[in-house]
């Protein structure tokens, strides 16, 4: 049996002295010294909850609480329940009881008072009277332990309560890279990250992360995987971007007829920046080519060209030579042809990369463009004209309808532009 404490097993409500609704609890079973050490808690789920104590009744053993158990009030026992534990437990003062003067006479009742009241509290020591009844090394009092108090190492998982470590103790930063796991499992929660300092450097996602959350509003790809795909006709139409950031605006294009100097064919001219981790872009442009009514046969000679990165569409431009190309024959009434040329973004591009159009960068916002003439020797002219048939049969040039091969047709035939970026 415990020496310095009673433990009594709530009953049901209105079930008289030691119920759970009852103020009158007891009797405690243990010796004492003044009644004001005596002590009353209720243990609800796993933790002890003082009830104050309003009187004891020394004859009976019985104390009498400020609140029944059931009461969840600062007197009260925090919302007890029948078959709840309730403890009267002894806190012998520590305070000095007997002040032994020299030359006076010791009285019996004074030894016997100062050598009770090292039992006793050696005894509430040991027994861990105010809390778990079981053997203590010690008896600490409110903020007592400090850290240089405490060992490294001496507080482990076990030692901490569930949900006891909640956000408003964690101060901001603490919690860095080595303290996160490998692998972070966030379904099924909202990550808001900082849209202006994000690094993402070597960083690899499984979908995708946007532009406004500071990403590059795409997945992580495989090699060769498209990144952006943009293609329609050459009518001034604008096309939001991958990204969902902003918009591409394709050119408009109208009939050319090619001269002995290099233009820009109309439709050519586009303005583009690829995706974020881009390694090649595809630049295509089908169009119509035709011969005048001289009957002559058409030659049209081609150059492919790059702009500078951040440059303006009559800036700085760099001939992609080896994508030279020319066109021409006796029967081009409105055929239809199509360049194609892809830019390697590779600073270890084969040798030659220049010719090819290789960059090391994309950098800024980059113009292509396409520009041609006619070929000419002396009085020898092969005309050509772009994205404009030569003839048709219901052109109303020619009456409508007709088969008039002695008037050219007026019909624009307007080129289609494809970019495509990739990985």
């Amino acid at each position: 049996m415990a020496e310095s404490y009673t433990e009594i097993t709530l009953g049901a409500e209105e079930s008289g002295t030691n119920g759970v609704d009852n103020v009158n609890h007891g009797p405690w079973t243990f010796d004492y010294i003044n009644t004001g050490d005596i002590e009353v808690r209720v243990k609800v789920g796993s933790t002890w909850h003082p009830i104050v104590v309003s009187s004891v009744n020394t004859t009976t053993k019985i104390v009498t609480l400020a609140a029944a158990p059931n009461v969840a009030t600062s007197g009260g026992g925090a919302g007890a329940s029948a078959s709840d534990t309730l403890r009267i437990y002894r806190a012998t003062s520590l305070a000095p009881l007997v002040d032994f003067q020299a030359g006076s006479r010791i009285a019996e009742a004074d030894l016997d008072n100062a050598y009770r009241q090292g039992l006793f509290a050696a005894q509430e020591v040991a027994e861990d009277a105010n809390t778990t009844g079981e053997a203590a090394a010690t008896t600490l009092t409110a903020n007592s332990v400090e850290l240089s108090h405490m060992t490294d190492n001496s507080v482990d998982t076990p030692e901490l309560v569930d949900d006891s470590v909640t956000a408003a103790k964690i101060d901001d930063g603490a919690v860095g890279a080595a303290a996160l796991a490998s692998t972070l499992d966030l379904s099924g929660k909202a990550v808001t990250l900082n849209a202006t300092t994000l690094n993402l450097a070597g960083a690899q996602f499984g979908g995708i992360l946007p532009i406004t959350k500071g990403g590059t509003g795409l997945a992580a790809k495989a090699p060769g995987t498209i990144l952006e795909y943009i293609s329609g006709p050459c009518d001034g139409h604008t096309v939001t971007k991958s990204t969902g950031v902003g918009t591409h605006i394709f050119p408009n294009a109208a009939a050319q007829v090619l001269t002995d100097t290099h233009a820009t064919v109309s439709g050519s001219l586009f303005n583009y920046t690829p995706p974020s981790g881009t390694k090649w872009v595809s630049y295509e442009l089908n169009f119509t080519i035709s011969r005048d009514n001289t009957f002559v046969n058409s030659f049209g000679m081609f150059k492919f060209w790059l702009g500078a990165a951040g440059g303006t569409d009559t800036g700085s431009y760099t001939e992609v030579t080896n994508a030279k190309f020319g066109i021409g024959n006796s029967s081009q009434h409105g055929d239809r042809a199509s360049f194609k040329w892809v830019i390697p973004i590779d600073s270890d591009y084969q040798s030659g990369g220049a010719a090819y159009g290789a960059i090391d960068s994309w950098g800024a916002n980059r113009w292509f463009k396409l520009t041609a003439r006619h070929w000419v020797n002396g009085s020898d002219i092969r005309n050509v004209k772009l994205n404009q048939l030569m003839l048709w049969d219901d052109d109303a040039a020619s009456g409508g309808g007709g088969d008039d091969t002695s008037t050219e047709s007026t019909l624009l035939s307007a080129p289609t532009l494809t970019v495509i970026a990739s990985v």
